[in-house]
C-alpha cells in the first residue's frame, strides 16, 4: 500500500512540475495540454499496475504459506493417528519388545 502512495506522490510531483514548465504555453497550445495529461495518465498507470503486480505476488506467497502449513497440519494428524496403532507401529517402526 505504501509502495502505490510513493509512486502517485511522483506522478502528481511530475504533473505539478510539467504545469509549472510548461504553464505559458499550456494556454495557447491545446498540443502541450494533451501531451501533459498523457503523461500524468501514463505514470498514474503504471503505478497502478506495479501496486497490481506486488499484490498479486503476495496473494500468490500467502496460497503457498497457507497450503505448506494444512499439508504439515494433515501430516501431523495423520502421523498422530497411525502411530496410536499398535500393528503401524510394529510394522513400520519396529518397536523392539
Amino acid at each position: 500500500m505504501t509502495v502505490l502512495f510513493v509512486l502517485t506522490g511522483v506522478a502528481l510531483f511530475s504533473s505539478i512540475t510539467l504545469l509549472v514548465v510548461f504553464r505559458a504555453s499550456l494556454k495557447p497550445n491545446k498540443d502541450a495540454l494533451g501531451v501533459a495529461v498523457s503523461i500524468v495518465g501514463g505514470l498514474l498507470t503504471f503505478a497502478g499496475l506495479l501496486f497490481t503486480g506486488l499484490q498479486i505476488g503476495a496473494g500468490a506467497r500467502q496460497l503457498e504459506a497457507s497450503s505448506i502449513y494444512t499439508m504439515q497440519k494433515d501430516a501431523r494428524e495423520l502421523f498422530e493417528k497411525a502411530s496410536g496403532d499398535e500393528a503401524y507401529r510394529k510394522y513400520v517402526l519396529v518397536e523392539q519388545i
